[in-house]
């Protein structure tokens, strides 16, 4: 059985038995901390966050499309044009760029020999 957490318990405390007076209260509040998330660039979160439009595509819609987004580049037709929404999720995303990159090298390995 899993042990219930402080917040979890002080909430269950303090619905049983409320505190009386209101400065009683304010020590009963709920600790607060300023979380330090180490390499997290809150500059560029929030220009991805601006960024993001209403028809965006999740990296496992990219995946299915990405053989066609490499096919068209290989074949030198404008990718952007023809398939806007992937284009969109590649400047973004630097694991899929990744796999079109390995695409990339596949097709250009097989097209040599």
């Amino acid at each position: 059985m899993k042990t219930p957490g402080k917040w979890a318990l002080f909430q269950f405390l303090s619905r049983w038995f409320p505190p009386k007076k209101s400065s009683e209260r304010l020590l009963l509040s709920p600790p607060r901390f300023k979380v330090a998330v180490p390499g997290l660039n809150v500059t560029a979160l929030k220009q991805m966050i601006e960024q993001t439009e209403t028809d965006e595509l999740d990296c496992d819609q990219v995946f299915v499309l990405l053989d066609q987004y490499a096919e068209l580049v290989a074949q030198n037709k404008d990718p952007a044009v023809l398939l806007p929404q992937v284009y969109r999720h590649l400047k973004r995303c630097p694991d899929c760029q990744e796999e079109l990159t390995a695409l990339l090298l596949a097709i250009q390995t097989v097209t040599k020999t």
